[in-house]
């Protein structure tokens, strides 16, 4: 018997909506657009156009360590991977991955590179420290508007990935 996962619950919405909402979040949170500039292009457009999803592009290949790591996260949590694991392991995990994409983007010289500081030293529970160190890093660097622009472009990529995997599975299974 199979659990039903996010993925699962979310499938029924259109992928338009979806990304029309993170097109909307990502050039608002970004000061790209104001919001009502935001909902005449999706309406002119009638979804996203060619240059709406240049945009997002750009803005993805910006924040690439967080919108990389948010997808992976995303992708997990949706597919329900994450489920069976206590919930230290699972913020261990995401600070985990959140920090190798921040590394790896600065020894490739991809995106905007976190700048992580130890800070304090080690103090009390490892867990809190590191997490708190890599939240940190991504904030100072990129500020509250870029993260939310990259959790949204995350979890966007993350949906639509997950749908394109469903549907294949789906297929093959036939």
């Amino acid at each position: 018997m199979n659990e039903s996962t996010y993925a699962d619950k979310i499938r029924t919405i259109p992928m338009g909506i979806i990304s029309g909402t993170v097109f909307f979040v990502v050039v608002v949170c970004g000061g790209i657009m104001k919001p009502w500039d935001a909902v005449i292009s999706l309406l002119a457009n009638q979804g996203l156009g060619e240059e709406e999803y240049n945009l997002l592009a750009r803005m993805f290949g910006y924040t690439l360590p967080l919108a990389f790591g948010f997808f992976i996260v995303a992708y997990v949590f949706l597919s329900g991977k994450h489920k069976g694991f206590s919930w230290d392991k699972q913020l261990l995990a995401v600070a985990l991955i959140l920090w190798i994409c921040g590394v790896l983007s600065k020894i490739l010289g991809l995106g905007l590179s976190p700048t992580f500081s130890l800070g304090r030293a080690y103090q009390g529970q490892f867990l809190l420290w590191f997490s708190s160190m890599v939240l940190n890093g991504y904030v100072h660097t990129y500020g509250w508007p870029l993260v939310i622009c990259a959790l949204a472009l995350g979890i966007g990529l993350a949906v639509w990935f997950e749908r394109q995997t469903h549907s294949l599975l789906s297929e093959s299974s036939d």
